[in-house]
């Protein structure tokens, strides 16, 4: 996978709403692993992925997204919020973000995550369904280590820790969209919540 959309989106007749196909990763097969860096290093980054939980937590983590050594990680944590957590080289946490909201137990619905952070303005987003839902643990400046040579999805180090869940147009960046813009938001989420066109 590269940093953009891994699962594409395709308009409808209409132009509105578009309609996205999903993957399942079943928490006890399915992941991906790329071997390689999908984005330099740097100091910025934007999320959005749509996701339905099929699994609850069982107060255990699972990854979205996770680098070698977790220097870089997406997780839904034991107690059913979902974080943001980054390091720069030297290991030192630079941004350690979650959502307020738990999502603990299976999802009756489908959910879209849109995150952003810059550490150089120590600037952090964080949208559910869009809102604004974030609650922040760290937030300082440095370079955020993202490459660590191999990157999984849907689950952590050597396939361990899989998530259980339905994911739509997963798509991450190194640049920074400022989401606090309704505009930008738009980008990612409808403004009555249903996904949108992001192209290739």
């Amino acid at each position: 996978f590269q940093n953009n959309l891994l699962m594409a989106a395709a308009a409808n007749a209409s132009g509105g709403a578009a309609v996205v196909p999903p993957v399942k990763f079943d928490g006890s097969n399915d992941y991906m692993q790329y071997s390689g860096d999908p984005m330099p290093n740097g100091t910025t980054g934007t999320f959005s992925c749509w996701f339905k939980f099929n699994a609850a937590t069982s107060g255990a983590i699972t990854y979205f997204y996770l680098s070698a050594g977790t220097f870089f990680d997406i997780r839904r944590s034991a107690d059913g919020s979902i974080s943001i957590i980054y390091y720069d080289a030297a290991s030192s946490q630079k941004g350690n973000f979650k959502t307020s909201t738990s999502f603990a137990g299976v999802s009756s619905s489908w959910h879209h995550l849109c995150a952003s952070w810059n550490t150089a303005t120590t600037t952090q987003h964080l949208f559910v369904d869009g809102v604004s839902d974030i609650t922040q643990i760290t937030n300082a400046t440095g370079t955020i280590d993202y490459t660590r040579g191999t990157h999984n999805l849907g689950s952590g180090t050597s396939g361990a820790d899989k998530i259980n869940a339905d994911l739509a147009q997963f798509y991450i960046t190194n640049e920074y969209i400022d989401l606090s813009n309704a505009t930008n938001l738009a980008k990612f989420i409808t403004t009555d919540g249903y996904p949108v066109d992001m192209g290739t």
